[in-house]
């Protein structure tokens, strides 16, 4: 039987996205189409004869820096050396590049022996009821009464990055309010429906009153018995301080890790990011 690996094609990576699904990992397949057409290269598929049975996503958003996410393997295929083939062909592409991935807890010391170190935990929260009342304050805004180019500039200095692609068609395609104020950008926030509920995210602000009052105004948009999702890195205490207020419990955990000295964003603006799929 002939093993091979190559980019994925839409095609190729459907059925892996949709048994994966079934076996209960945490993505958004929407999060993932949409990714997978602003960086088309940016997924491996192994093939056993042709049929798909693992994959994974390598995204370069700028030169020599990546991301590693989607890692998956068929059940009935797994323990026999095409999940290690894969990863072989993922850490080959990587190469030097300063790269970052996250993952559960239990898998913690398996990425550590390619070199991957921990940075910081991230923290799922989940709101089961919501009966916050608007927050009324002119100072937020719908996008289309923000000048896009200030929104990206605010955004590039909190993720020390520029994402214009992604950025303009995730918030078009997502319900997005920005805290705009004094002629400033001081914060924006999305929220889309997932799978079980909704997703806020990302949710970047100055501080935590502008965080609160755009996650509060932001989820007036679903009904108020739909659950709410945030995903919130551990390392902006701030953050932990509104999840409490807010009265949201922890549904999971997990761990971004780095290699090669990924820079690890300063996150003390970051109250939610916007997918963990291949953020």
């Amino acid at each position: 039987m002939a093993f091979t690996i190559q980019t994925a094609s839409q095609e190729l990576l459907t059925p892996l996205l949709q048994k994966a699904k079934e076996e209960g990992l945490s993505f958004a397949l929407d999060d993932v189409n949409m990714i997978f057409k602003r960086f088309p290269d940016g997924f491996l598929v192994g093939c056993l004869d042709g049929l798909p049975i693992c994959m994974a996503a390598v995204i370069r958003p700028v030169a020599k820096k990546c991301f590693v996410g989607l890692y998956y393997v068929e059940k009935e295929f797994r323990h026999l050396g095409y999940g290690h083939q894969l990863w072989d062909a993922v850490m080959k592409y990587v190469g030097t590049s300063a790269c970052t991935l996250d993952c559960k807890t239990e898998q913690l010391e398996w990425f550590k022996q390619f070199g991957f170190k921990l940075a910081h935990r991230n923290i799922r929260y989940k709101l089961r009821r919501n009966d916050f009342e608007l927050i009324e304050d002119p100072s937020i805004r719908p996008l289309d009464q923000v000048d896009f180019a200030q929104l990206l500039d605010f955004d590039s200095k909190v993720v020390s990055t520029e994402r214009r692609d992604f950025l303009h068609k995730w918030l078009q395609r997502h319900h997005t309010l920005v805290y705009y104020d004094n002629n400033y950008v001081r914060g924006y926030g999305t929220i889309r429906q997932c799978n079980d509920g909704y997703q806020v995210g990302p949710l970047l602000a100055e501080n935590r009153e502008i965080a609160h009052k755009l996650f509060v105004n932001l989820i007036q948009k679903p009904d108020s018995q739909a659950h709410i999702f945030l995903d919130v890195p551990e390392n902006n205490p701030s953050a932990l301080v509104l999840m409490e207020f807010l009265r949201m419990q922890k549904s999971s955990i997990s761990v971004r890790m780095s290699l090669n000295n990924a820079t690890i964003i300063e996150s003390s603006m970051i109250y939610g990011v916007a997918t963990f799929t291949v953020s």
